[in-house]
């Protein structure tokens, strides 16, 4: 198919900055190549599905949010490269919004999230992360380690499915999924000298070995981490526990203590398993009274509603599993 093909008649296109300019068919063609490069999938099939919905006055933005329209409707049995496709698409787009976002709010008109020093992505997330993990190291050392180990191409490696559970549950506003695996690794790095007891400045080879490994492996798919991890480790007051089980007393005073420590675990992000083997039989004894004990049953009803409450990593499907 040829690019003459896309002029339908005189289209302007509504740029990111605000102006327009003739629409300029090689650049989606382009776009719909790099989208599909090492897949089977065929650009020009993208780019006749995109023609047929251009229009005098469209946005880039809503031409970017088309392809990947149009990329997941192409997902069938028999070509499921478009998923990757896709999630590429996507991917380019939500890139795109955080340079513009970037640009406006700190009015640098030359930002790049994929190249930019660690130390200025940092600043972008000096209220979101937690500090202490970065504090220890020299701004040059990081950003040396950030530029040998960080494989920005990779946030063009995932299914779709996969770019928009990473950005709806995880991501942070201005983080890439390359920035999120390297700082939960930089974090495990940290804590594997910690656990020995091994100190930071006399280990950096060791450090920088397991740093390596643990964001090739995570940025790789070899490995996953729980969620909580992903959503919660690197910010204030979060911890490397995920999981957490507790257990209920055959006591009231006791029992609304770990209601409130339930509560803070969710709060924080944790999944909690609970033990309720201590809590007396229904219509057992209670209070000298003989049938008066409700079971667990009520108590469970507390914990569900508790959990909707104070819903884990905000997550609004929380409850109790039986």
């Amino acid at each position: 198919m040829h690019n003459e093909e896309l002029n339908t008649g005189k289209i302007r296109v509504l740029k990111r900055k605000g102006v327009f300019e003739d629409l300029m068919p090689e650049k989606i063609k382009a776009m719909a190549e790099y989208l599909t490069k090492g897949t089977e999938c065929d650009p020009n099939v993208l780019v006749e599905n995109v023609k047929h919905s251009l229009f005098d006055g469209i946005t880039t933005e809503f031409i970017h949010k088309q392809m990947t329209f149009d990329a997941v409707n192409l997902i069938t049995p028999q070509e499921p490269e478009w998923r990757l496709v896709a999630g590429r698409s996507l991917t380019v787009e939500n890139i795109k919004n955080i340079n513009v976002e970037v640009r406006r709010l700190f009015k640098r008109p030359d930002f790049e999230i994929d190249k930019c020093k660690f130390t200025d992505f940092l600043q972008l997330m000096h209220k979101q992360y937690n500090q202490s993990w970065f504090v220890r190291f020299n701004a040059d050392y990081l950003n040396d380690l950030a530029d040998k180990i960080i494989k920005f191409e990779r946030n063009f490696d995932y299914f779709i499915e996969s770019v928009i559970t990473t950005e709806q549950k995880f991501l942070m506003k201005f983080e890439t999924a390359q920035h999120l695996y390297f700082v939960i690794s930089l974090i495990y790095a940290q804590t594997y000298l910690s656990i020995r007891k091994l100190k930071l400045n006399d280990n950096l080879e060791l450090f920088e070995a397991k740093l390596a490994r643990y964001y090739e492996l995570i940025s790789t798919k070899k490995i996953s981490f729980p969620s909580v991890i992903l959503s919660e480790l690197r910010k204030p007051n979060a911890n490397l526990a995920s999981c957490f089980i507790v257990q209920f007393p055959d006591s009231l005073d006791k029992i609304m203590d770990v209601i409130k420590d339930c509560a803070t675990i969710s709060k924080n992000g944790g999944g909690i398993g609970a033990n309720l083997d201590h809590i007396r039989a229904f219509k057992s004894w209670l209070m000298n009274i003989k049938g008066k004990a409700t079971g667990i049953k009520p108590l469970m009803k507390v914990l569900n509603d508790l959990m909707l409450y104070v819903n884990q990593c905000h997550h609004k499907d929380s409850h109790v599993k039986r």
